[in-house]
């Protein structure tokens, strides 16, 4: 009996279950689910086939099929050698995500076989779900294997994957090695596979020729591969790059192609993750509701996966849209929520996004100190990791501060060099948001000429942008450049147009900042009383609301001479 469990009925099930896990080896799932399910078909009741088959349904997604066949392999695992027993385990436990368990089963499995770098791989991979060093210092012991098992480019890929959200430089480098080796190697599949690893974090670093040309090798490496799962994935992963370009349409598009592919194969972490961009493009668009609505609706499909980082995100998405509601209290709520689960996990991509919100919510409430305690970390998080685009994103929100504090030419030059950068690397919508910074800094030094200058040369990509709140944003700062000028009155029709705009859009604190303008506007056109009105009004809503900052620039305002 234990023989009969141990091996296949007949040599062709035998053949064919060591064709397809050689297949597996070198990432072709598609040819080893074909050849794993006649061998299958061959002998019902051999265990390391269906292990063989589950490990290829969970590596493409199809994570109810991994779990089937997973549990079929244990069921039929009892007269297993230890080695095989060890396989089949931790297959069962990677397909639950009992990643603890599955750990220690791999570390059992790459004890007893230490030559061994398929095993070694394994364990290394499993390490990553709980720390990235752990798997780091296995990858580097395997690195020792004798030749050519210490030279195989799936240790560089591997590498690659582990140093993705902690450090993108060394994450390049890793899968620059990789590339070159498997291109040496004749194996196209893993330079597909470090492309899309690659392409995980391009947009977080830059939304270059470069970086869209790497997603859309991975993308047609998916497609020619059959294999709809990382087709998804990179569908998703361009829409991020043409978010950044500010072509919200385009990027919207992917991920409602994408959610369609991951809902095929029942992949529901990709599904919770298309949702969750989709809403950041639709309430980029100014559908805050919509956005919510989406964002709901993911959060427990990556609690199903646990998925940490994508809760972390939505959470911090999610607190994005109570701020911009004027629900300060809900949104500092969102990120504190994000805050705890993103350094539980080390995430220093997720832990600055989630920091920056919290600096946007402190900056309304006027906490400037605290305002510059969270950005200055945010930023400090993202150089570690080598984040290029979301550095000088943290950049431009220290340069908002800065004029807040009154270091205006320091913010001047800071808004400036970001913008330079954002304009090279193609990113419209964040040259906008630095534009807008720059134009303010300006004016607060009095500079109206050049004010004026870089409203007008920023005008092509503000009535361009997709993004509804950027654009109203610009014309909010375009309201207050014409209010600075001889003929303060030509600003009335446009920031009453962002006035009612924001109100439709449920956008309060630009609301707000609107209702500041008109205010400015009453007083310099000599309809005093009327200004005084306005300002009490306003003093008296952003209070209530807890926008400290702008009910003291009420304030303020009313006390001018």
């Amino acid at each position: 009996m234990a023989t009969r469990a141990a091996l296949p009925s007949n040599e062709k099930a035998a053949r064919l279950y060591a064709e397809g896990r050689a297949r597996i080896w070198a990432f072709d799932y598609f040819a080893a689910r074909d050849l794993l399910n006649k061998a299958i078909a061959a002998d019902p009741d051999f265990p390391l086939a269906h292990a063989a088959l589950s490990d290829v349904w969970w590596h493409t997604g199809y994570d109810a099929k991994a779990r089937v066949e997973a549990q079929r392999a244990l069921e039929l695992s009892n007269h297993l050698s230890q080695e095989q027993q060890l396989l089949v385990e931790g297959q069962y436990q990677r397909t639950v995500q009992e990643w603890p368990k599955a750990v220690e089963t791999y570390r059992s499995l790459f004890r007893l076989f230490p030559d061994n770098l398929d095993y070694g791989l394994l364990f290394a991979s499993a390490q990553m779900h709980l720390s990235a060093e752990d798997s780091l210092q296995t990858l580097a012991a395997l690195r020792h294997l004798p030749a050519p098992l210490g030279d195989d480019a799936r240790i560089d890929m591997t590498e690659a994957s582990a140093w993705i959200n902690r450090d993108f430089t060394k994450a390049r480098a890793a899968a620059k090695l990789a590339i070159e080796k498997a291109a040496a190697q004749g194996s196209p599949v893993i330079v597909g596979r470090t492309y899309g690893i690659l392409c995980q974090q391009e947009p977080a670093i830059d939304a270059s020729t470069e970086a869209i040309g790497i997603c859309r090798n991975a993308l047609e490496g998916s497609i020619a591969a059959k294999d709809p799962n990382g087709e998804a994935m990179m569908r998703t992963d361009l829409a991020a790059l043409y978010y950044l370009r500010g072509n919200l349409a385009q990027s919207a598009e992917m991920l409602q192609q994408a959610v369609k592919k991951f809902k095929q194969v029942g992949n529901r972490d990709g599904v919770a993750t298309a949702l969750s961009n989709f809403a950041d493009a639709r309430l980029s668009q100014g559908d805050l509701m919509e956005a919510k609505k989406l964002l709901e609706e993911s959060i427990p499909e990556y609690q199903a996966v646990d998925d940490k980082e994508g809760v972390v995100l939505n959470l911090d998405s999610l607190g994005d849209i109570w701020r911009q509601n004027g629900e300060l209290d809900k949104a500092d709520t969102a990120y504190q929520k994000a805050e705890v689960i993103a350094r539980k996990i080390e995430d220093k991509n997720a832990t600055a996004y989630v920091l920056s919100g919290m600096g946007d919510v402190a900056m309304d409430r006027g906490d400037l100190t605290l305002t510059r305690k969270r950005y200055e970390e945010a930023l400090a998080l993202r150089n570690q990791a080598g984040e290029k685009q979301s550095a000088a994103e943290s950049r431009v929100s220290l340069a908002k501060l800065a004029i807040e504090e009154g270091h205006y030419s320091d913010a001047e030059v800071s808004a400036r060099s970001s913008q330079q950068q954002f304009h090279q690397e193609q990113q419209t919508d964040d040259e906008l948001s630095a534009s807008i910074v720059l134009i303010d800094a300006l004016l607060a030094q009095g500079k109206q000429g050049e004010a004026q200058k870089e409203m007008e040369a920023a005008q092509g990509i503000g009535k361009q942008s997709q993004n509804r709140l950027l654009r109203t944003q610009f014309e909010l700062v375009s309201g207050r450049v014409l209010l600075k000028s001889e003929h303060p009155e030509s600003a009335s029709s446009l920031l009453q147009g962002v006035n009612r705009d924001s109100k439709h859009d449920g956008f309060v604190g630009l609301e707000f900042a609107a209702e500041l303008a008109l205010a400015e506007l009453a007083n310099k056109t000599k309809h005093g009383a009327q200004a005084q009105i306005q300002l009490h009004a306003l003093q008296k809503s952003a209070t209530s609301k807890g926008f400290g900052l702008i009910a003291r620039k009420a304030l303020q305002e009313s006390s001018a001479p």
